[in-house]
């Protein structure tokens, strides 16, 4: 059996990357880098969580692979953008392995943000010692995964309420 994307879909896959891009840019204006280079606040990833809880693999994946792709070349740059969907493409095949799990209401937002954040941030890693062949970023583990839980719980935490509110139907 043969699965068409129906107009909706991609309308709303459209819309959604528009709308990380967007709160990726306003994220550059307002917040810069935290601590170590490369890590933010992740205002967009609460797009890509939403995505990832109310649609479908891969549309979750589209809009995450959008998002990346355009942030890392308008405002970061190629090697960047490399990073990013590298940390994408991990991040959302963990945060969709957990949505049975949401589901069944065993994990909230929260917690698939959290390893979602941190995931996303080994996959940025791993790119990093692609890219500068050695484990010399291996380093800032600890650190990227102390903060990907506080960004993180904040991100689910965001969606969580959005969810819960039907502020987005």
């Amino acid at each position: 059996m043969t699965h068409f994307r129906t107009d909706r879909s991609v309308i709303i896959c459209a819309l959604l990357s528009c709308l990380g891009i967007l709160l990726g840019y306003v994220e550059t204006l307002l917040i810069p880098d935290l601590l170590f280079p490369g890590i933010k606040l992740g205002i967009s990833n609460a797009v890509v969580l939403y995505s990832v809880i109310t649609l479908r693999k891969r549309d979750a994946f589209c809009v995450g692979l959008i998002k990346s792709v355009v942030n890392g070349l308008l405002f970061s740059g190629i090697t960047s953008c490399f990073y990013s969907v590298t940390g994408t493409i991990f991040s959302v095949l963990a945060m969709t392995a957990l949505k049975k799990v949401y589901i069944n209401s065993k994990i909230t937002s929260i917690g698939i943000s959290v390893v979602g954040s941190a995931v996303f941030n080994i996959g940025q890693l791993l790119a990093a010692i692609l890219i500068l062949k050695t484990i010399a970023p291996l380093y800032y583990l600890s650190y990227y995964l102390l903060l990907s839980a506080l960004t993180g719980a904040v991100t689910g935490a965001v969606v969580q309420i959005i969810i819960n509110k039907g502020v987005v139907k």
